[in-house]
């Protein structure tokens, strides 16, 4: 064999061993899968990997400039040191945004103040974020997780509350606090936390609708009670301090036996909606006609207070449901339409309008793609809107009808910030470098 056939020959042996370490390599650091949020069965997401997307060819989805270049990992360093993953979301405006998520090190805030330029991360001590309302560049509050460990190869946390902060969060104060379980302290599990810039508010937290009249300074568990008494919410939105609607389930009669509302079999969950037009003094309880018991919320939304929706998952059959009421019809839910909500798993939801919506997918086993379905006609049809790179969006937030974002997963990084100024026609991508959140 002369010097050039060995060449060929030793470069087939190395190509031949590179695929086959890349078809042993794991989903993540250490090959562990990471936990999915809540409203469906546990999903196994990929691992983010450090490094950047290059930017579409697809002009739904656009590389928005960034001062900020991103950074991958060199060919001799360790990808598990990059690692992060964006869970949380929330902007005041085109400029100001924050994010929560995980790394490496632990749990993080992110921040930003020139619309995702630029951003500063700071640790939580330990707390997990399952919630998160941005009110100014470095005023903000979060559902916080603490007193965390893991049991049986589970993350739980014991103590559960409300924090704000008005430095940025290098330091938290405690606005509302509870014990839970270590099934209530799942850290993966999304909830629900808005603050309006005129002090009203609301959070949905161990399975209790919060309000906040004071800017947040203190928050009270609204009560329910008559037919409502044991409805546990899951979702909710208000539209202004005295309207607003609470998605979740009351139990069925004779049903619960010594358990809990919340802890109750699916099978004894009826989906219900709690309606109140007087800041949650009083509450009417509303049906959904031919709502299959056991089944969770995904979203409720309510633009301008006219139109109110809510969608629901049955994880039995993988289903999702969408009902519609229109507010001069008090209490009159109609089921709207039917779609496949698992595998990819229906996540999130907002409308913009009576007719224009979205709903988040995130991937499921195998070889399934999310992404984000959108109607224009009031939920009655649904398509996929097309986005080079992206197979699942998670979270969808809009400061009004034009501008919002999506927290989203990319084919190859596992978190992908997108931004829209004309209402979901166009998405560009805002930059989320991995040498200020994989650190």
């Amino acid at each position: 064999m002369n010097t050039r056939e060995r060449a060929r020959s030793f470069l087939r042996w190395a190509l031949l061993c590179t695929l086959t370490g890349v078809l042993l390599t794991g989903c993540g650091p250490n090959g562990e899968a990471l936990p999915g949020t809540s409203g469906s069965p546990e999903l196994h997401a990929a691992t983010p990997q450090a490094g950047s997307l290059p930017p579409s060819s697809a002009p739904s989805v656009a590389q928005a400039s960034s001062g900020t270049p991103e950074v991958g990992a060199s060919p001799e360093e360790d990808d598990t040191d990059l690692w992060f993953r964006i869970d949380q979301m929330d902007f005041v405006n085109d400029k100001v945004g924050w994010v929560a998520g995980e790394n490496t090190s632990g749990p993080f805030v992110g921040r930003t103040s020139t619309g995702g330029t630029d951003w500063t991360k700071v640790g939580t001590d330990g707390m997990y974020i399952t919630a998160l309302a941005a009110v100014e560049r470095d005023r903000g509050f979060v559902v916080g997780n603490s007193d965390c460990q893991e049991q049986k190869g589970i993350l739980g946390c014991s103590s559960k509350g409300i924090y704000e902060t008005t430095d940025g969060g290098a330091h938290w104060t405690p606005r509302w606090e509870t014990q839970t379980s270590q099934q209530e302290g799942n850290p993966y599990t999304a909830e629900v936390l808005s603050l309006s810039p005129k002090g009203w508010g609301y959070a949905v937290a161990a399975h209790q609708l919060l309000l906040t009249r004071d800017g947040g300074a203190s928050w009270e568990a609204a009560a329910f009670n008559g037919k409502l008494e044991g409805f546990v919410p899951e979702k909710a939105v208000f539209t202004g301090q005295l309207q607003g609607w609470a998605a979740g389930y009351v139990v069925a009669p004779g049903c619960a036996g010594s358990a809990k509302p919340a802890e109750v079999d699916d099978g004894c969950r009826i989906p219900a909606v709690a309606y109140t037009d007087n800041g949650g003094s009083g509450w009417r309880l509303d049906e959904l006609p031919e709502a299959e018991r056991g089944q969770t919320v995904i979203g409720v939304s309510a633009p301008g207070g006219h139109t109110a929706s809510v969608l629901l998952f049955n994880p039995a059959n993988l289903e999702a449901s969408y009902y519609s009421s229109a507010a001069e019809l008090p209490g009159n839910w109609r089921k709207i339409s039917q779609f496949r909500g698992g595998r990819p798993y229906a996540r999130d939801m907002h409308f913009l309008s009576a007719d224009r919506g979205f709903v988040a997918l995130t991937p499921g086993a195998g070889p399934i793609e999310g992404g984000l379905m959108v109607t224009g006609d009031g939920g009655k049809k649904w398509e996929t809107a097309p986005m080079a790179d992206i197979v699942g969006v998670s979270r969808i937030c809009f400061a009004d009808e034009r501008l919002g974002w999506l927290l989203a997963e990319a084919n190859r990084e596992s978190h992908a910030l997108l931004r829209t100024r004309d209402g979901g026609e166009n998405w560009e991508r805002v930059t989320l470098p991995a040498e200020v959140f994989g650190r």
